[in-house]
């Protein structure tokens, strides 16, 4: 068994670097390294694509593609975290992570909140489209993921200690009650 960590730099780096033969050696290092791309973005390699293009004068595949294919080939697992705060942690047990389902999580809402316009209102303030920031649109069919616990905390903190969408409606509705 071969596990991911990206904390572990100085392990998967040797291997990334093996994994991508020349198309990541020394002197493609060098040459990004040389020219400072101002953002290098872990998911987009156009950057690496530039790079082996001007050391070896080739025209490279697809880095991204390559890189996925061969990380897949070589390892069996990725150490990630997931923030969120469940009812019960035996669903884990029972079924693993689950993609967001936005309908589960209006019937939890109404649970936990009651039944009321006012919550019904600000769920329906959370699924509008129209606002350009549609929660049960950006959120459905998906499971987030990180790969350091520092980010988790630093940037997915509301996770840790209530479901979003759950927290969303609890405080927009506190607050048209002026609570």
């Amino acid at each position: 068994m071969r596990i991911f960590k990206w904390s572990k730099f100085s392990d998967w780096e040797r291997t990334v670097r093996g994994l991508m033969g020349n198309y990541l050696d020394d002197d493609v290092v060098a040459a990004v390294r040389n020219d400072s791309p101002n953002r290098i973005f872990s998911d987009d390699l156009s950057w690496l694509n530039t790079a082996v293009s001007k050391v070896h004068r080739i025209r490279l595949p697809d880095s991204s593609q390559l890189l996925t294919r061969k990380l897949l080939e070589y390892y069996s697992h990725v150490a990630a975290f997931h923030g969120c705060r469940p009812t019960s942690t035996d669903a884990y047990s029972q079924h693993g992570l689950q993609a967001c389902n936005p309908a589960k999580l209006v019937e939890l809402a109404l649970e936990i909140f009651g039944d009321t316009p006012r919550v019904r209102g600000e769920i329906e303030r959370l699924s509008d489209a129209r606002s350009g920031l549609s929660y049960e649109n950006h959120n459905r069919d998906k499971v987030f993921f990180t790969l350091t616990q520092e980010e988790l905390v630093e940037s997915c903190g509301h996770t840790c200690f209530t479901e979003a969408s759950i927290f969303c409606v609890s405080q927009m509705a506190s607050d048209r009650a002026g609570n």
